[in-house]
């Protein structure tokens, strides 16, 4: 590095001194120097070796002096460009000012009205370009540089030079045109015509992220973001920045789509639609996704369709895989009555199919029960008794559902009948029925066998191995062995497979999860919301060949879990669309009245919880931690990492709020300024055996945290973190037994800790324990003390009860009152989704529409749609022959 700078330097030296370097891109480095002819500071940038080696100095200099003529006020113009001493370079002024990025990096988020100035000055930029025939290729924060209040944009017309100089032998650099983040999908796909509405999108790009703290599209590597831009249409940006303007959002959801013909067809198309007010979104995909998002939903439909009667099939048009998914094969969509909707579990798969392709089951709202519809049929029915289900499977012959519900496995009849408790772990993720009448489960790190009778259930794996942190949503492969999800140790999700005969089982490198069996000889897996076909062989526990996607649109959850099945015998797919089941976060009195909660749209929230002056609130949006202002009503997102991150705990001084995170792939503790502020400080990471660990309570001084401790076995237990030392061990714990314990919750003066205990609340002395009793009727869970510690609530069922407390010396409890009942508290996910607010109100995530006498409005359910499609074996043979 140093010889190649100091021969730069000498190659140079008649012309430019270099003073020091400014920092390296994708293609160039850039250094400060001093233009020694006009005596003026610049920006050189050196191209890479390797790069400069493939296009040659003749052909790059020829090309990039088309691009020395633009002239505009928001374009950073090319002074110079040549060749020394084998280094390919080009001059640009030196502006003293910052980039876009390094402003998004310092703040995340720019005001709605500067956002939108920034990007029409940059369209206004392109326009000029695009009117000279010269598409960017490259617009991205980076290449935006904001002086004096006003942008320009850098690097004009160099990605084409070095695209045309290259002569489309790009490939050999091993280097990539475009950021992935702000690539076009006809970037993305290596189309060979890239035009000015490229720029459109990438533009779009970046004032998405001005706008919403983050590019359209996440993912953990390049690979599975550039999959994204092709497939999945993003998020409405007002889901994220409810403040901006609805003319902004439809521009900006138009710039977004993924053909071309379908964005603006010029810069200045799009800058005009950013200062109309009145603009309203074109009848595109991402317009539709806009228009849903705004209150709109009947306006446009997503598909179009024919309804066969009030609740039957509608058959549904192009429903393919993209260019991918030729022949006949007929879809439909099944549906339900209009009153229940599909509602994905956060954390688990809600859908099966019947071997034969007969039946379809599925979770509906707002039971969280079992819906079964024969594809012959109009109409379906709910299985009694199946209420907070997940993790269906049909048996082998077809005549029995197996599913997952508070804990425990159980079966129930296809057709409907008494539900048979099976066996009870605590938690089931993913179930797989084998030939052998046997059913596979997980719960989180091991992987067992329940007769499909009853029975003991039987660990198949000693859990050592090193690679392997958990094992999820099995699927028994013929001849025995299973394919699962397993979370590697950097914390991605991965196909991996357990080998009966040797007791053994290892990771695939296929990044991906939900492995299902098809009778063509592949595995059928879920991967960012695609379904995608690796040739594989069941005995030996190897692929075959490389995998290839076939299926898009398919609802695919952080946990790995994903909404799709294949019926063996009669080889027809069932997938759930990638729909979501939005929360809203209410206010609720204690007379069950219920209100909105300003500035807080329809997200995806859990575990909310206030400060300990009740000014703020902590909640879960997706795998992030946010903050919610109730003075000033705005919501702010505090972490940005791209892990799961869950349990918040306010520390005592309302400054700080601890939290549990996966990243790492391991169990951890860590604690965040509640203002976003700083960097995450990690706490403590858990000790091995424990397949969760989260904070619940802080102590009154401050000094611990009480936290959940769930084992392999899922007989949870609480301890106590003296936040002093840092560690976890067992010699801390302050409840422990027999039951599940959990959700504890101090009294305002540190002496009483109530908590689940089983289906039941528990209160006790703390720390030293004693003086137990039962404060809730014959069920309660989640259990809050009032700020004077003279009350008590807990939830049982659909009900919110309240119970008094006298606590002088002796603990003695009133009688148990209903404050109010409503049907949307039972949300059956095991999560306590509410916390005790200022003025006595509750702050409640509604996970489901309410109903009852509550008088609140919806929760803004977007539930997924249940798509059948016939004869997909065939079709899935036809894909992978042309491959």
């Amino acid at each position: 590095m140093a010889d190649a700078l100091a021969r730069l330097t000498a190659a140079l030296v008649d012309r430019y001194r270099i003073e020091r370097e400014l920092g390296q891109g994708g293609m160039a480095t850039v250094y400060l120097a001093e233009d020694l002819k006009h005596k003026r500071k610049v920006a050189l940038k050196v191209l890479r070796p390797e790069l400069a080696a493939v296009l040659g100095a003749e052909r790059f200099v020829q090309e990039i002096t088309t691009t020395a003529a633009l002239q505009h006020p928001h374009i950073l113009p090319l002074f110079d460009s040549g060749t020394a001493d084998g280094f390919l370079y080009y001059v640009m002024p030196f502006i003293d000012g910052e980039t876009l990025r390094a402003r998004l990096d310092r703040e995340t988020q720019l005001g709605v009205d500067e956002a939108v100035r920034i990007a029409r000055e940059v369209l206004d930029a392109l326009q000029y370009a695009h009117e000279h025939g010269i598409v960017h290729r490259d617009v991205k924060p980076e290449n935006i540089l904001l002086h004096g209040g006003h942008a320009m944009v850098a690097d004009f017309g160099i990605a084409l030079a070095v695209s045309a100089a290259a002569g489309g032998r790009m490939t050999e650099t091993g280097l990539s045109l475009g950021t992935p983040h702000y690539m076009s999908p006809e970037q993305a796909t290596a189309e060979k015509e890239i035009t000015a509405r490229s720029d459109v999108y990438s533009l779009g790009s970046v004032l998405y992220e001005m706008l919403a703290g983050q590019p359209p599209h996440l993912g953990g590597s390049a690979q599975q973001i550039i999959m994204k831009i092709v497939t999945e249409v993003p998020r409405p940006v007002t889901e994220l920045r409810k403040a901006t303007p609805p003319n902004v959002a439809a521009a900006l959801a138009t710039a977004l789509e993924k053909l071309p013909a379908d964005r603006f067809e010029t810069a200045k198309a799009f800058a005009e639609a950013l200062g109309n007010s009145t603009f309203l979104p074109a009848h595109t995909s991402v317009a539709r996704s806009y228009v849903a998002s705004t209150g709109w939903r009947r306006a446009l439909l997503p598909i179009v369709a024919i309804a066969a009667g009030g609740a039957g099939f509608m058959i549904a048009t192009a429903l393919r895989a993209g260019d991918t998914a030729p022949g006949p094969s007929a879809r439909f969509i099944v549906t339900a009555a209009p009153a229940l909707a599909l509602l994905p579990n956060p954390s688990n798969s809600d859908l099966a199919i019947s071997p034969d392709g007969h039946l379809v089951a599925y979770v509906v709202a707002p039971s969280l029960a079992i819906y079964v519809r024969a594809v012959d049929s109009l109409a379906g029915r709910i299985l009694p008794g199946t209420e907070g289900a997940a993790s269906l499977v049909f048996s082998p012959d077809g005549k029995w559902i197996a599913f997952g519900s508070h804990g425990i496995l159980r079966k129930v009849p296809a057709t409907g009948g008494s539900v048979i408790q099976l066996a009870q772990l605590g938690g089931t993720l993913g179930t797989s029925w084998g030939a052998n009448d046997s059913i596979v489960m997980s719960t989180y790190v091991n992987l067992f066998s329940v007769p499909a009778e009853g029975g003991v259930a039987i660990p198949l794996m000693k859990v050592d191995s090193a690679s392997v942190v958990s094992r999820r949503f099995p699927e028994v492969l013929p001849g025995g062995g299973i394919i699962y999800t397993g979370r590697a140790e950097d914390g991605s999700n991965r196909l991996a497979v357990f080998d009966r005969r040797t007791g053994t089982d290892r990771l695939l490198p296929q990044i991906g999860s939900y492995p299902r069996w098809s009778p063509t000889g592949h595995v059928i897996y879920n991967a960012d919301n695609a379904l995608w076909a690796l040739p594989f062989d069941p005995r030996r526990l190897v692929a075959t060949g490389a995998p290839v996607l076939v299926q898009q649109d398919v609802a695919s959850k952080t946990s790995g879990a994903s909404n799709f099945a294949i019926a063996r015998d009669a080889g027809t797919l069932v997938y759930a669309t990638a729909g979501t089941a939005l929360t809203s976060t209410v206010w609720i009195d204690t007379l069950g009245n219920v209100s909105p909660m300003e500035g807080v749209a329809p997200g995806l929230y859990r575990d909310p919880r206030f400060s300990p002056d009740r000014s703020m609130l902590a909640l879960i949006s997706g795998a992030h931690l946010f903050t919610y202002d109730i003075r000033r009503a705005t919501l702010s997102q505090i972490t940005r990492d791209s892990v799961d991150n869950y349990s918040p705990v306010w520390m005592t001084d309302g400054k700080s709020i601890a939290f549990a995170s996966t990243r790492g792939g391991a169990r951890r503790l860590y604690l965040r300024r509640a203002d976003g502020s700083g960097s995450d400080q990690e706490l403590l990471k858990a000790r091995a055996g424990l397949v969760d660990f989260r904070p619940m309570a802080i102590t009154p001084d401050g000094s611990s945290l009480l936290v959940t401790r769930v084992p392999v076995d899922l007989k949870c237990w609480i301890g106590l973190v003296t936040l002093s030392s840092a560690r976890d061990n067992d010699s801390a714990n302050v409840v422990r037994n027999s039951l599940c314990n959990d959700m504890p919750a101090l009294s305002p003066d540190g002496h009483w800790l109530a908590y689940n205990a089983g289906s039941v609340v528990m209160v006790e002395r703390f720390p030293e324990g004693g003086m137990r009793q039962q404060l809730s009727g014959r069920a309660g869970q989640f259990p809050l003390w009032s700020r004077d510690g003279r009350i008590a609530y807990y939830q049982a069922g659909d009900s919110m009860m309240a119970v008094s407390i006298q606590a002088a010396g002796a603990l003695s409890f009133g009688k148990p009152r209903l404050l109010f009942r409503a049907d949307f508290m039972r949300n059956g996910s095991g999560r306590q989704n509410f916390d005790l607010g200022p003025a006595g109100r509750f702050g409640v995530v509604l996970n489901t529409a309410p109903g009852g006498n509550s008088g609140a409005g919806t929760s803004g359910l977007v539930p997924g749609t249940v798509v059948l499609v016939q004869d997909w074996t065939g079709e899935l043979k036809r894909i992978m022959a042309k491959k």
